[in-house]
């Protein structure tokens, strides 16, 4: 660069190589790879309960994977989410609603909760007998905003209690998993905060036939519109019921295909008394087990049979997706309430804890760098067929050595 300050002229050159050499070994196409992710790394806004019913059972439903005791097999669901690949030939008009499906945890009071109601339902409220009944205008999207106006005056209003979206878009099965006996849904691609979220599912409970939200085989009017289950809003609070939908307990691993062989999770916590990072907490009636084991991370063995053998319990669908690389817990707030119920001392464990993890938004929860001690660290073994990925930027061409079977490949012949 030249500079000139008055009469004095200044060129600098500046000069800099940074290189560092990598080896990386692979067998049968595949190849192994480290990992590491901080507790607050969670996979945010693409995991979400169907309803507060799901996520306050989560824990005991999935104590004893892969034997799930919930009773409950969903059949059927419709997700819909807001339109913007400007796709319409799977759109319909819907406004979701905060409430619908639940019985004992209600975003506003105005909606009587059905006491006989056990699981989530249509019925498990009057919210859908009520808009039909006294609000049938809420059916035109383009009078959803004026229909619902009195509700106003009980504290119902758009982006909280409900939203409308025009021309939503019903993802395909291929863009979602869904896990039909604990009742939540993963979506492939993560949804964006100004987007919604909606559902209609049905499922089989004790021989009977349950449903909540309308599917779009119910209304076959296109101009009108549905309602559903909002699992989203383009409001994030923290305070709302709806914030627990969204699953704070699944990883990501940056990973596909893992394979079961080879693969290794270990949860280590950060001692302030060591400095380094161990893989237990120094608390008297849990500090003989590992946190893998305190988790309910290791409760099986290789033969899943109940029997810890110091090893991640590899449940394809239960503990992980293995396609995507996904760490599911079996418990709904590792970090929080689960963990301080294990510790067993509200006073002892809070010192541990890391409730802010889950009952605030991950801003302000990076915030407490005193509870933020946990990573979630191992190794994979992920198929990568005929790629090899070199887990490097900037890599100059004729800087890469190949070898197989101990002869070196041709560079744009060979690879």
């Amino acid at each position: 660069t030249q500079l000139q300050f008055g009469k004095l002229t200044a060129t600098a050159l500046v000069s800099q190589q940074n290189s560092e050499s990598k080896s990386i070994n692979t067998k049968g196409g595949a190849q192994t790879t480290d990992f590491s992710v901080n507790v607050d790394q969670y996979d945010q806004n693409r995991h979400f309960f169907l309803s507060q019913y799901f996520y306050e059972n989560y824990d005991r439903f999935a104590s004893k994977v892969p034997f799930v005791t919930s009773g409950i097999n969903i059949t059927r669901v419709e997700v819909w989410v807001t339109n913007k690949s400007g796709r319409y030939d799977q759109a319909r008009n819907i406004v979701a609603f905060t409430d619908l499906g639940e019985s004992n945890r209600l975003a506003n009071d105005y909606w009587t909760p059905n006491p006989s109601a056990q699981v989530p339902s249509n019925s498990s409220n009057d919210l859908l007998q009520v808009i039909k009944e006294q609000y049938p205008d809420a059916r035109n999207i383009n009078q959803v905003t004026q229909a619902l106006e009195p509700l106003k005056a009980f504290g119902i209003e758009g982006g909280r209690d409900y939203e409308k979206i025009e021309s939503a878009r019903l993802l395909t099965s291929s863009e979602y998993t869904l896990n039909s006996t604990l009742g939540y849904i993963s979506i492939k691609s993560q949804i964006n905060a100004d987007e919604v979220l909606g559902i209609a599912f049905q499922y089989t409970y004790n021989g009977q036939v349950y449903q909540v939200g309308e599917f779009s085989s119910d209304i076959t009017t296109t101009t009108q519109s549905l309602y559903v289950k909002m699992l989203k809003s383009t409001t994030t609070d923290p305070k709302m019921p709806m914030w627990r939908l969204m699953m704070k307990n699944v990883y990501s691993l940056g990973a596909y295909q893992v394979q079961k062989n080879n693969f290794r999770l270990n949860i280590k916590y950060l001692s302030d008394t060591t400095g380094t990072q161990i893989n237990y907490l120094p608390v008297p009636g849990i500090n003989n087990q590992s946190l893998l084991q305190v988790l309910n991370l290791d409760r099986l063995d290789n033969n899943e049979q109940s029997n810890p053998d110091g090893f991640f319990d590899f449940v394809e669908g239960y503990t992980i997706i293995s396609a995507t690389g996904k760490i599911i817990f079996p418990v709904a707030e590792p970090f929080g309430a689960y963990l301080e119920s294990k510790i067993g001392n509200p006073e002892l464990a809070s010192k541990y804890v890391y409730k802010e993890l889950y009952d605030s938004t991950l801003v302000v929860a990076r915030q407490f760098a005193d509870k933020n001690k946990f990573i979630l660290s191992g190794s994979y073994q992920a198929s990568s067929g005929s790629q090899i990925r070199l887990n490097a930027m900037n890599v100059p061409r004729g800087s890469v050595i190949v070898m197989a079977g101990g002869v070196q490949l041709v560079e744009n012949s060979d690879y």
